[in-house]
């Protein structure tokens, strides 16, 4: 049981022996509907067949190892990539302010010299704030590998759909 569901069902039912016994309770009937849940069929697809039509399903094999390999690498990449890309602090409070400075031309007389500065501080706020989200380097790197990543998975899925065998008798089933 997660501490977070004891201490929320140790302030309701009390930290005595029958609290326990509730918990207990609560904590199993949980876990059986997390298992229910588990092992309910998945829905792939609905089709609305008309009388006579039959479709096919095909199955790819299961992952062969070095598939697997390339998926968990992709996704660590993925997942590493994503943090790289998070704007720090500073990158934060510069959008802000050039969305105030935005916020300020728009709301000063053309022409006037409060309204030249407000759009001169914007282009400067504007350039700061490009140079600031231009990818790094690295990025760029890890860009390009998971982009060789994606086609490496994509190549495993394709041969595996191709080279899965169907079956001897394929199963039809005509809706009538």
């Amino acid at each position: 049981m997660s501490l977070g569901r004891r201490v929320v069902l140790e302030k309701v039912f009390g930290a005595g022996t029958s609290g326990l016994i509730a918990a207990s309770a609560v904590g199993w009937m949980v876990d059986r509907v997390q298992e229910a849940r588990r092992n309910e069929p998945e829905r792939l697809d609905t089709a609305r067949l008309a009388p006579g039509e039959t479709y096919l399903v095909t199955t790819r094999p299961a992952m062969s190892r070095a598939e697997a390999k390339v998926v968990a690498a992709h996704d660590a990449l993925t997942k590493k990539q994503r943090a790289l890309e998070r704007p720090n602090r500073k990158t934060v409070t510069t959008a802000k302010r050039l969305a105030r400075a935005q916020r300020t031309v728009d709301k000063t007389p053309d022409g006037s010299r409060r309204h030249r500065r407000a759009v001169r501080r914007a282009d400067q706020l504007g350039t700061t704030f490009d140079a600031m989200t231009v990818p790094t380097p690295q990025q760029l790197k890890l860009a390009a590998t998971i982009a060789e990543l994606e086609r490496q998975r994509v190549a495993f899925r394709t041969e595996a759909l191709r080279s899965a065998k169907p079956r001897r008798r394929p199963r039809t089933t005509v809706y009538r």
